[in-house]
């Protein structure tokens, strides 16, 4: 089998931008059209299963084009690139899939038959502490690596940056969220 290096990195990048736009249109319409992420009310609402599906779909495409991404820099980035890499990887696995199928499935279901089952509770609280982790570390190897080594725009670099303190913020209210129940 004969296999063009710049063909994969193309095929990649498409499936990388193609998911990119498709989660972002997904999640923000999610978020203005349900702000409250921890209502009973919003997962009874028609677009919020629709709209958490387009976003499990967008974010599950994003694992297949960061494979050749990182090979395309792996000069580049180095073993940290790529342990950054595979964190984000992790994280788009558990906080976009695993994550956005509980809420396109069992949300609505609960919200619906059972609402006592909504709050995430203390058995998945491992799950989102190793969400976060991987969530704040994996950017930051990765932007820290991008802008040393002038890989993509430098906008994308301080964009992977700056989401750490913004998952920082974020994961404690998640994690808050889980404790008290």
């Amino acid at each position: 089998m004969n296999s063009n290096p710049i063909q994969a990195h193309r095929s990649s990048s498409i499936v990388l931008r193609l998911g990119a736009m498709v989660a972002l249109i997904a999640n923000v319409a999610s978020g203005l059209l349900f702000p409250d992420h921890n209502s009973l009310t919003a997962p009874l609402q028609p677009l919020y299963v629709p709209l958490n599906l387009a976003s499990i779909i967008g974010v599950g495409l994003l694992p297949f084009g960061l494979p050749g991404w990182y090979a395309r820099h792996s000069d580049e980035l180095g073993r940290r690139g790529l342990v950054g890499a595979v964190l984000v990887a992790v994280t788009l696995l558990i906080a976009g899939i695993f994550m956005g199928l509980y809420t396109a499935i069992v949300m609505p279901f609960a919200a619906a038959e059972a609402p006592a089952l909504v709050s995430p509770g203390p058995v998945l609280l491992p799950v989102l502490l190793i969400t976060v982790v991987a969530e704040i570390v994996g950017p930051l190897l990765v932007g820290w690596d991008m802008l040393r080594h002038s890989v993509g725009p430098r906008w994308a670099a301080w964009t992977m940056l700056a989401s750490a303190p913004v998952t920082l913020d974020e994961g404690a209210g998640y994690t808050r969220t889980s404790a008290s129940i």
